[in-house]
């Protein structure tokens, strides 16, 4: 890689950063302060309490809490909330250095428009500044793999690698799949040495989260997943529902793909042929009917506040037919490959398909496509080059402004909140106010006891989106805008009669 262009690499670091330590400030919001709320657990000897309630409300892993209590500990004068963020906003370096030790042997020069393309996606920057460790997680696994990728035959950056997959699968266990990709790698041979490698990468692989996950069952009975995990994330066990999980997973992947793929879809729609264009709009229309009629959404799956302004029968008809192109997309690279006989492309690609299969059994959720999407980038970032122009426009007139608006959404969901909860406990409200619309945001302002759903359901006061109008029972309002955007919340009272 030239000088040149690795100036202009770090330039594109030094850009991420600098644009995300601007929103460092943000209010927390969608249950970012359960992670720092556990930032005294180091420095009140390890009590086993603040775990304890971490695990009654979360399906993460403890271990993110414990990094920002152990930061907390040795930097007091830090608050904890810019420690978690801190440690995602790390992330774009190590996504870097990942990017550098996949495109150092060949295709140099596309390193940059991997990273600039990656970097401003609507998931990764959005989860940028967010003190969660769904990008921290990812960006140290795909480092890891990175690095087996580029010393495959260096047995001590082998081993370096496991550790850092190791810490990757301790923070959100998924990210595992990269041990996988990283293994893949290898031909496979019953040869003592290759026995001695695996044996050797596993091991220290399993270090870290050996350790955690063993502590964990010792002291709360669970190995993997928590009591809560299994209440709200439980297992798929219907064949039609999995499938609509496919779908919406398939399609959600390949709408965050689209900028570096529109470019090439849409050379190829120009050379294809009428016939086949009428075809292929009759196959999208049967599609689009039956997305339409039969698809159910999750909640999770959507575009946030902006899913107000979309018709939830045609996003669904959308999504099917996204799932389909994924499909037809995936199809079309792994024969290319066979073709030409690169297996290694046509391994990774199995890999994401694995990821999909294994994540579909769960309620789904737009974060665990973080995890992929860096892999997904690099097995097709060589289509970035056909349509450029293409892709480039997207990403300037599409993608900078939907994260302008998820920036300004964040901004007013976290201060509307704010606002209310100042109120809140001005007013001496906390023990008999249901925070409901705004716990997930700020839930650490009231006490344990009120966030319980069971003793909220017979609270009089709750706090409620009055998506513009005010009622008599309503006893404070405040609402923020941000260009079209609304948040307006509502203390209401609701046991009176309008």
């Amino acid at each position: 890689m030239q000088p040149k262009e690795k100036k202009f690499t770090y330039l594109i670091l030094i850009f991420a950063i600098f644009f995300h330590v601007i929103y460092i400030n943000f209010y927390p919001v969608n249950f970012e302060f359960i992670f720092f709320e556990a930032s005294d657990f180091v420095k009140k000897n390890f009590k086993k309490e603040i775990a304890a309630q971490f695990f009654n409300v979360q399906a993460n892993t403890f271990f993110f809490s414990f990094m920002i209590s152990l930061f907390s500990f040795a930097f007091p004068f830090i608050k904890p909330i810019y420690i978690g963020k801190l440690i995602s906003l790390s992330s774009f370096l190590f996504i870097t250095l990942g990017g550098l030790n996949l495109y150092s042997k060949k295709n140099h020069d596309i390193i940059n428009y991997f990273l600039i393309f990656l970097f401003i996606n609507p998931l990764i920057w959005i989860f940028g500044y967010r003190s969660t460790p769904d990008i921290i997680s990812m960006s140290l696994a795909f480092y890891g793999f990175s690095i087996i990728y580029k010393y495959q035959i260096n047995n001590k950056y082998l081993c370096y690698a496991a550790i850092i997959i190791g810490l990757a699968t301790t923070l959100k266990p998924i990210t595992g799949i990269y041990l996988i990709a990283g293994l893949v790698l290898f031909r496979f041979s019953y040869s003592k040495i290759n026995f001695i490698k695996y044996l050797m990468i596993g091991s220290f692989f399993s270090i870290i989260p050996l350790i955690y996950f063993m502590i964990t069952y010792h002291n709360f009975n669970f190995f993997l997943f928590s009591p809560y995990y299994k209440s709200v994330l439980s297992p798929v066990t219907s064949p039609l529902l999995y499938v609509h999980h496919l779908i919406q997973y398939s399609s959600f992947l390949l709408i965050f793909t689209s900028p570096i793929l529109i470019g090439s879809t849409v050379l190829n729609i120009k050379n294809s042929s009428i016939k086949s264009i009428i075809l292929n709009l009759i196959k999208y229309w049967v599609l689009f009917y039956f997305g339409s009629k039969y698809l159910i959404l999750s909640t999770e799956m959507s575009f946030g506040t902006l899913s107000l302004y979309i018709n939830k029968n045609i996003f669904s008809g959308l999504l099917c037919c996204l799932a389909y192109f994924f499909l037809s997309l995936l199809f079309f690279e792994i024969k290319k490959n066979y073709l030409s006989k690169n297996f290694f492309q046509i391994k990774l690609f199995l890999i994401v398909i694995m990821y999909l299969l294994i994540i579909s059994f769960s309620l789904p959720s737009q974060r665990y496509l973080i995890v992929i999407l860096p892999l997904f980038y690099f097995l097709l970032m060589p289509k970035i080059k056909y349509g450029l122009i293409f892709n480039v426009s997207f990403l300037l007139i599409f993608c900078i402004p939907l994260n302008i608006l998820l920036i300004g959404n964040q901004h007013i969901t976290g201060s509307s909140s704010n606002k209310m909860l100042e109120y809140v406990k001005k007013n001496n409200l906390t023990e008999q106010v249901c925070p409901s619309a705004i716990e997930s945001h700020v839930g650490n302002g009231f006490p344990v006891t009120v966030r319980d759903p069971d003793v909220c359901t017979f609270k009089n006061l709750h706090i409620v989106n009055n998506r513009g109008i005010i009622r008599a029972n309503d006893i404070y309002s405040v609402s923020e805008k941000f260009l079209f955007l609304k948040k307006e919340l509502s203390l209401r009272n609701i046991r009176l009669v309008n």
